[in-house]
């Protein structure tokens, strides 16, 4: 799912659980499953930290997350969500939507959960109940700093290697493109790859042996290829197709 679908389904989600949890109708029935999310909430942790270590692929393991946070707002729901002793929750529950996905859904989730705590504004104090719903939305700019700082250790570790430069001003935007580290190194290779294939044509047309021109014609096909291999991992790493111009 794209940051934007996440954003709806969670706040969708969000809302539904908030429903299924208040409404007397629904309420005693969801009431009687508590043990069930208890047990499927620590179940669900024991996995995602199994799935980390094996590295499931990434889709299975945010499906699988995203169903847990839903088992925990049941748990907060029916514990009494804003006067809930779980609550705390909502906040874990907000930094995960941002590593998951990313701070957008974050933000789409803190906005539907203010939205619907609003009635109990005042409920026990005003001032504090106004604290509470500003603290919800300090997690945005927390789980940008979060990020940015788990991506800086992980690149000092040698884990992750960060492509781009966050709010870095550039004369052009040659100089943008540039600056992505795939696609310097990859204009940088294309060039000297690109003149021993043109090196390789002009011998081929000038070489007369036969197997001479056999192992040339070969040499010039491998470095086709490392070409062609080149550009596909550019585009699929940094997601641009640029515009190559090959020498025939």
């Amino acid at each position: 799912m794209n940051t934007k679908i996440s954003a709806i389904v969670v706040s969708f989600a969000t809302a539904f659980v908030y429903l299924m949890t208040i409404l007397p109708a629904t309420k005693i029935y969801v009431s009687r499953f508590f043990i069930f999310y208890f047990l499927f909430t620590l179940g669900g942790v024991i996995y995602y930290q199994w799935s980390h270590k094996h590295k499931t692929p990434t889709h299975t393991t945010n499906q699988f997350v995203f169903l847990l946070s839903i088992t925990a707002l049941l748990w907060v729901g029916i514990t009494g969500w804003y006067f809930s002793p779980f609550f705390y929750l909502l906040y874990l529950i907000g930094v995960l939507y941002a590593f998951i996905f990313s701070p957008f859904v974050t933000l789409a989730f803190v906005s539907m959960l203010c939205l619907l705590f609003l009635p109990n504004v005042g409920s026990i104090d005003l001032s504090f109940d106004i604290v509470t719903l500003l603290s919800l939305f300090s997690m945005v700019p927390l789980t940008f700093y979060l990020q940015r700082e788990y991506l800086r250790l992980k690149e000092s570790e040698k884990k992750v290697l960060i492509l781009e430069r966050e709010n870095q001003k550039y004369k052009n935007k040659v100089e943008e493109v540039l600056a992505n580290r795939i696609t310097r190194v990859a204009v940088d290779l294309k060039q000297p790859v690109n003149d021993i294939k043109q090196t390789l044509s002009f011998l081929r047309k000038t070489e007369t042996t036969p197997k001479t021109v056999k192992y040339l014609k070969k040499m010039q096909g491998l470095v086709e290829n490392a070409l062609i291999q080149l550009e596909t991992f550019e585009t699929s790493t940094t997601g641009r197709k640029l515009v190559h111009t090959r020498n025939k």
